[in-house]
């Protein structure tokens, strides 16, 4: 097995995962905080669903050699229900890759007082730049990205387990104040898993697409889920722990670091814009995959469709400037007008001789 190989799908489907929302930790109190206690439970839930959830979308991914999710969803479901699948993702990358637009805007907006539309309109730049590149550079730029969140989850981790001890229950007491989406505590989790894979589905079968070995594809599903799992159980301890110090925050990882040192907040604003990038280049290079194969489908129904007509109607086309064709369409035939696959101009002198076809 190549480890090198599935050490970079690993932190690719790792990166798709824990974007933007969980960088900001909005996420994980609304989905799992807002229970107390039982919302670590919760994140282990939602952790075993992502680990199985990886392995197989991984794994599909490279087994068709997926350049975007339309093929997969077509050779694995009903048309009824892979339309359905086709539409449902693409509208939600849609409105959710405006949303990460519009949240790296306010994340430099918060902590340098700039316009919003200054950061949207770098993260716009960046995010196009970045889209001309192929999967392969795509997938590595996500993977190096990565491990900052690493990093950051540790910290803020480390820096928990220097509180403790804490009361446990008079926390959690506090924490159910907070709202949530969902409930109970099981159905958020599952419902959280699902919302992350919506996002994510379309990125994770090109990125397994892009690995031709399924089995190496299949473990970096496998070894991502776990990371995700330890990285979300980790997050939720720390939230928890300080929601005291978070509560009501719209960023409260940001707030959680602002209370370990001002210069630990300002190293996180950078992490949160870049996974914010992370979400970004995701889900709009999905879309553009998709939007790609379908004009390719189109101009080539539409070449088939043009070819039928030339070879059933060559006498409707008289002059070279009418239309031009590439030569193997017509190789073969002599049409009237029609030669080696080029519509030519016929000799003044030959065109009132020429019996019609």
């Amino acid at each position: 097995m190549n480890a090198r190989k599935t050490l970079q799908v690993t932190l690719a489907f790792v990166g798709l995962l824990v974007g933007a929302g969980f960088a900001t930790g909005q996420e994980v109190v609304q989905y799992f905080i807002s229970f107390g206690t039982w919302g670590l439970a919760g994140a282990v839930v939602s952790g075993l669903l992502m680990i199985a959830a990886g392995a197989v979308i991984i794994q599909i991914g490279s087994y068709f050699m997926a350049d975007e999710h339309r093929a997969v969803f077509r050779s694995v479901s009903h048309p009824v229900v892979s339309k359905f699948l086709d539409i449902s993702v693409t509208l939600t990358l849609f409105a959710m890759g405006f949303v990460m637009l519009a949240g790296a805007g306010s994340t430099l907006e918060q902590q340098f007082g700039l316009p919003a539309w200054i950061g949207s309109a770098i993260m716009v730049v960046i995010v196009m730049l970045t889209g001309l590149l192929n999967v392969n550079k795509v997938t590595n730029i996500i993977s190096a990205v990565t491990p900052l969140i690493f990093v950051a989850v540790i910290v803020v981790f480390v820096y928990t387990m220097m509180q403790l001890p804490v009361d446990f229950g008079s926390v959690s007491e506090l924490a159910v104040q907070a709202d949530s989406p969902v409930t109970p505590w099981w159905l958020s989790g599952i419902n959280y898993t699902c919302m992350a894979l919506m996002l994510g589905v379309s990125m994770s079968l090109v990125i397994g697409g892009n690995t031709t070995n399924p089995r190496v594809a299949g473990w970096g599903g496998v070894l991502g889920g776990v990371v995700y799992t330890i990285l979300l159980l980790m997050n939720a301890v720390a939230l928890l722990v300080n929601y005291e110090s978070v509560e009501g925050s719209d960023i409260p990882m940001l707030q959680l670091f602002e209370t370990i040192h001002p210069v630990a907040a300002l190293c996180m604003v950078f992490v949160t814009f870049i996974m914010i990038y992370n979400t970004c280049i995701s889900m709009f290079y999905a879309l553009g995959r998709v939007s790609a194969s379908i004009t390719a489908t189109v101009t080539s129904r539409c070449s088939w469709h043009l070819r039928g007509r030339l070879l059933h109607q060559p006498h409707r086309i008289r002059h070279a400037h009418e239309l031009r064709v590439p030569r193997h369409w017509l190789r073969g035939h002599d049409h009237g007008d029609c030669h080696a696959g080029l519509v030519v101009p016929q000799p003044q002198e030959d065109r009132g001789r020429r019996e019609p076809p």
